[in-house]
């Protein structure tokens, strides 16, 4: 169960730069000049000042509140999604870090799995709204800090808001042995091969897509018996396809897909794939497959003005030894 407590204690985590989920490599939005207080409507409050010590940094005051969402009527599926106000208040100074503060919060929480509590959660931003307090607020606003946060505000100074809505979904039992599982978890590796011998690659170890549709078809032999009113078989054959959606980026592995649909030589290619579809579940192998190869039964290359340009591939097992081994 997701609440606005856990919810307040990870963006206190991420906003000081001490979440173990930050990506990897990005700066946190702490300063020598200032950190965050995060408070929930009277139920967390990261740190409790007092005001006789002396801070050295200013704090912003952080107020995360208007909690609200739906829950999906599935008994046993525990499926949330929920939503939640975060308003930053900070001096006018700092305006041009707290842009950046917004760019930081979209890394660490658009379309990311992350942790709150217990409990494993897909999340969202909306885009930050800016605003100034006005002189006629700013007293009140002044007695509510001093109030919760235990520090005094200098009214010298001109206050701003930035305030967006954090998105959160998740079901029961996410990112733990027998719990639901997201599409997020799943990631793939992909190489497309040009020459016979499997030796020359271009690889894409971090491909963006939407959604992967792996698909087995079974072609049956049947047969009823006289007097039976229905009939039975068994599988003759089976073909196993995959089809994926992948948004371009301007790197050597797309270059490649694109320069063999101009010279006509897309038979040429053969792609091998290793999927990870984040099942954790003891005693099967299916943590990371072994790679696959396939040749491309089918291609689409969607270029559409004003949106992002997208290749459709449909994939077929290859007629390989290296995948009779696998």
């Amino acid at each position: 169960m997701i609440n606005l407590e856990e919810i307040a204690k990870k963006l206190d985590k991420i906003l000081n730069g001490i979440d173990p989920e930050i990506p990897t490599g990005l700066p946190s939005p702490v300063t020598e000049e200032y950190f965050f207080m995060v408070y929930s409507e009277g139920l967390y409050l990261s740190t409790v000042a007092d005001m006789r010590a002396g801070y050295r940094k200013n704090f912003i005051p952080v107020i995360v509140g208007a909690y609200g969402g739906e829950n999906n009527p599935v008994e046993g599926l525990e499926e949330q999604d929920r939503n939640a106000l975060i308003q930053v208040l900070f001096p006018v100074r700092f305006k041009e870090q707290m842009y950046e503060l917004e760019n930081y919060i979209a890394k660490c929480f658009v379309g990311r799995l992350l942790t709150f509590g217990n409990q494993k959660c897909v999340c969202n931003t909306s885009p930050a709204q800016y605003g100034e307090l006005q002189d006629f607020s700013f007293n009140e606003f002044n007695k509510w800090v001093e109030t919760n946060y235990k520090m005094p505000l200098d009214k010298t100074e001109t206050y701003m808001s930035m305030t967006l809505n954090l998105y959160l979904s998740t079901a029961k039992g996410v990112g733990s042995e027998g719990g639901f599982i997201f599409g997020n978890s799943y990631t793939t590796t992909l190489k497309v091969y040009t020459d016979e011998d499997m030796e020359t690659y271009y690889e894409e170890d971090a491909p963006v897509f939407v959604q992967v549709n792996p698909t087995a078809s079974l072609s049956p032999a049947s047969q009823q018996v006289l007097n039976d009113t229905y009939s039975k078989g068994l599988p003759q054959s089976a073909a196993y396809t995959r089809q994926i959606t992948l948004y371009v980026k301007d790197s050597a592995f797309y270059a490649c897909l694109i320069e063999a649909y101009i010279n006509r030589t897309y038979q040429t290619l053969v792609f091998g794939v290793k999927d990870n579809y984040g099942l954790t579940v003891s005693g099967f192998v299916i943590s990371e497959s072994q790679e696959k190869l396939y040749y491309i039964s089918d291609i689409v290359i969607n270029a559409n003005k004003g949106d992002l340009m997208t290749i459709v591939l449909t994939l077929a097992d290859y007629l390989d030894d290296y995948n009779e081994e696998a």
